[in-house]
This record gives C-alpha cells, sequence and structure tokens, in this order.
C-alpha cells in the first residue's frame, strides 16, 4: 500500500526544496513527510483495524474468559443451537467505537492534499 503511493510522488517537489536551499533533513521532514502524511496514516488506520478485529491469532493463544479480546468474545456467544443476534450486535457496535474515535482524530491527516508539503513558506 505505502509502496504505490511512495512511488507516485513527485521527485520535482523534491528537487525544487533543494534548489531553494533545503537540506536533506529538511527536505524529509518539511517537505516529503507532509506530502506523504496521508498515506502513512491510512495505512496505520487499516492496521490498526486489522490488529483490533484480529480473530484467528487471539483465539489460538486466548483460553482465560477474563482476558478475551472484543472479537474473540463475541465469537464464544455464538451457541451451537442459538445465536443471541441483539448481544453480538451490542458488542460489534461497541468495538467501533475505538476505529471511529481513531478516524475522527487523524481524519484531517487524510483530507490534506498532494500539494500541502510542496507550498513554500
Amino acid at each position: 500500500m505505502m509502496r504505490s503511493f511512495f512511488e507516485t510522488f513527485p521527485k520535482e517537489i523534491e528537487e525544487s526544496a533543494v534548489i531553494d536551499g533545503c537540506s536533506t533533513v529538511k527536505v524529509l521532514f518539511y517537505v516529503t513527510v507532509p506530502v506523504c502524511l496521508p498515506g502513512i496514516v491510512a495505512t496505520g488506520i487499516f492496521a490498526f483495524i486489522f490488529a483490533w478485529n484480529e480473530l484467528i491469532l487471539a483465539t489460538m493463544f486466548l483460553s482465560d474468559m477474563k482476558i478475551l479480546t472484543l472479537p474473540v468474545a463475541l465469537n464464544s456467544i455464538v451457541g451451537q443451537f442459538m445465536v443471541e443476534w441483539g448481544q453480538i450486535a451490542a458488542g460489534a457496535t461497541l468495538g467501533l467505537i475505538p476505529a471511529i474515535l481513531l478516524f475522527a482524530l487523524i481524519q484531517k491527516h487524510l483530507v490534506s492534499g498532494v500539494a500541502s508539503g510542496g507550498l513554500k513558506g
């Protein structure tokens, strides 16, 4: 995901910064990182959601009912002949809250454009 994002990064922006007198470190922190921040944030969100929703690995390693993660606990609610859909829906709704809060906190970094780091001033 990040590879394709960095491949589309315009090298001319870095070259312009060097021509304007920026050092390599300044180009990295003042040009490259601000331009690439939306891709970095999007990848971080995907990594968080994949880790948050991990079921198989947690099922293998967690056996104590006191330390179950939310996906494993929701999976344990399902019985052989009966499914408590209300409890599963409530648990899934509670499980969405951290992901929604994370997205709300870093949403401004997702919508920043490619030209944000290329502006002088």
